[in-house]
């Protein structure tokens, strides 16, 4: 009796480019490459949308040839929401739902990061106990997503015609939120 030994490769790697606009075009914000701080991904379509978790903004990028990724348009939450303070929201969620984008902030109480060498110990430890409450964390919300045309882009608006036609109108829309914490 032989045995037969099925063998099989590892597909290489792929790599995808993700051209963004350099950051000192994106506004007083963003101190850094966006690169830096990504902290979600979500494919829909052509589009790739792609959020920091130092911003107040989801980026969206498009393909024409699946390795590449540009045509950065930025998207500043405040043009769809109501947000209780000014900065920065914390994104660490993405989803798509039917007609709609879904973003979740990352509901954590923010501390200052320990740096042994730079700190000490004592240091170190103090900067963990303190901690602070950031209500834009506390995000859970949605977006209508419309497409433009047959060609897979779409555009983030804050409320548009369902794509059905049965006249009824998408519109962005989140929990409520406040400075005492989360509402879930």
């Amino acid at each position: 009796m032989t045995a037969t030994r099925k063998t099989t490769t590892t597909p290489e790697p792929q790599r995808v480019m993700l051209d963004f606009r350099h950051h000192d075009a994106l506004g007083e914000q963003v101190t850094e490459p966006l690169r830096n701080n990504l902290s979600v991904i979500k494919q829909s379509g052509r589009c790739l949308w792609v959020a920091s978790d130092e911003t107040d903004t989801i980026e969206r990028l498009t393909t024409r040839d699946w390795r590449t990724f540009d045509g950065h348009t930025p998207y500043k939450l405040t043009d769809f929401f109501d947000l209780p303070v000014e900065g920065e929201v914390d994104i660490e969620g993405l989803s798509v739902d039917g007609d709609y984008l879904w973003v979740c902030g990352s509901h954590s109480l923010k501390r200052k990061k320990p740096d042994l060498d730079k700190h000490g110990l004592e240091e170190a430890l103090e900067r963990l106990t303190k901690v602070e409450c950031e209500p834009n964390r506390y995000l859970l919300g949605r977006i209508p997503l419309v497409r433009n045309g047959e060609d897979g882009v779409y555009t983030l608006c804050r409320s548009a015609p369902a794509r059905d036609g049965n006249g009824e109108t998408l519109a962005a829309g989140r929990l409520k939120m406040d400075a005492s914490g989360p509402t879930l």
